[in-house]
């Protein structure tokens, strides 16, 4: 990965641009000890429709490794099914963006066929048993947290007409303006949408365990994977936790 960094606490200094930042919420840390985020910030994208065959090499191993599962048993979403009842959610009703992309492809729907950048983070998620968020970084301001929702709060998720009402538990990604994604995984917002005018973006591989391995091998492969599939350039790559919580980075 050219001009990559990894883990860095303090600003960048290779890039003259626009600054972000990059954190988790004190209250967050508190509930959720075990918090690791990884991600990986990417420039010069190139969206398109893709032939879903592309990605048939990559996930070839599914139907092994799925094989006669029951997606509740699934280890992965035990565990986010958990956080989602802490929120005051009904899991059996409202899933985690791994569970949901699991419940499609064991029910024999396609997961593909949306753009290259969101097949390759759908098809990543399937393969590490991982939730991945994307957002068009341009349409993102400055900073970025993983916080509690505040009263009155809202999203409006892809393709949804109304928005959803947050509490006060609800765990959210948000800039300085708007909810970038409701209750940690569950639904992108309308507005951060990665689209065919995208051209940079930024990732989120969500683990709440303290063994972050799994989330550093899907964030490589999705990096190889957006070179291949889309041109990209990644730029950076980053993790957050309960050491490191805060993180900065330019574009």
């Amino acid at each position: 990965m050219e001009h990559l960094q990894t883990k860095s606490r303090g600003r960048t200094n290779f890039h003259m641009g626009k600054l972000y930042t990059l954190s988790i919420e004190k209250e967050m840390l508190e509930k959720f000890k075990d918090i690791h985020l990884t991600g990986i910030i990417v420039k010069n994208l190139k969206v398109k429709s893709i032939n879903p065959n592309f990605f048939e090499p990559y996930i070839s191993g599914l139907n092994e490794l799925y094989k006669q599962q029951d997606v509740t048993e699934n280890e992965e979403v035990k565990k986010w099914r958990n956080i989602y009842k802490e929120m005051g959610l009904k899991p059996s009703k409202y899933h985690c963006s791994f569970e949901s992309i699991l419940r499609r492809y064991l029910k024999g729907f396609n997961f593909l066929g949306i753009n290259n950048v969101v097949d390759s983070y759908n098809s990543v998620s399937l393969l590490h048993q991982k939730c991945i968020g994307g957002y068009d970084l341009d349409k993102i301001q400055n900073k970025i947290t993983l916080r509690f929702a505040k009263e009155g709060e809202t999203c409006l998720p892809i393709g949804a007409s109304e928005p959803i009402s947050l509490s006060k538990n609800s765990v959210v990604y948000a800039d300085e303006e708007k909810v970038l994604c409701s209750y940690w995984n569950y639904r992108d917002s309308e507005y951060t949408k990665i689209t065919e005018n995208t051209k940079n973006s930024i990732f989120f591989i969500d683990e709440i365990d303290a063994t972050p391995k799994k989330g550093k091998n899907a964030i490589k492969d999705l990096a190889n994977l957006l070179k291949d599939t889309c041109d990209a350039q990644i730029i950076y790559q980053f993790e957050l936790s309960k050491e490191y919580p805060t993180n900065y980075f330019e574009v």
